[in-house]
């Protein structure tokens, strides 16, 4: 397989921190995981930690899967770094993946009967927002990770925009009404 091409984590990890259904097929979730891990991640971590873990995550299961640490004498607790790239792939898939497409648009499907109603803007917004909130909350517990244990190639390469922030940050969204 081709590292940058390889999710992290599969349907099973999202299913440990959000509600996911048993339906979804890798086919349909891969692609918002590998989305999160290239748009939101990388630029967390930085090019070359980034692309370190994608190639030899055999090496970096501890910062993948979190827990207990020790830091000068004190104990601290990472998320870990599924965790991160679990709550960004839900968001990106609520917000874009969670419908059904249809000749008369992306509908949510109801009940078994195949009723279905269109999807509230406002609600998927929420959620995604709510979603990458958390994300970059277990973020934070991973970043402190990264710092305190001087993470060989953290801090390296990292991508940040004109307003100093790291990373992407978050989308703009209007609502365009007739």
């Amino acid at each position: 397989m081709i590292p940058h091409l390889t999710p992290l984590i599969t349907k099973d990890t999202i299913a440990k921190y959000k509600e996911i259904s048993d339906s979804v097929q890798p086919k349909k979730i891969n692609p918002f995981i590998l989305s999160a891990q290239r748009e939101d991640v990388k630029a967390l971590l930085g090019e070359r930690l980034y692309n370190d873990v994608v190639r030899n995550r055999e090496d970096h299961e501890e910062l993948l899967k979190g827990g207990d640490y020790e830091h000068e004498g004190e104990l601290y607790f990472s998320d870990g770094l599924e965790c991160v790239i679990a709550l960004y792939s839900n968001a990106r898939y609520i917000y874009l993946g969670q419908t059904t497409d249809t000749p008369y648009g992306h509908v949510n499907k109801l009940n078994a009967n195949n009723a279905s109603a269109p999807i509230s803007e406002a609600s998927k917004k929420s959620e995604w927002l709510e979603n990458r909130k958390e994300a970059y909350t277990c973020w934070k517990t991973v970043e402190d990770y990264l710092n305190r244990t001087n993470y060989n190639l953290f801090g390296e390469n990292m991508c940040v925009n004109d307003s100093g922030n790291v990373g992407g940050g978050f989308m703009n969204f209007s609502v365009i009404t007739k």
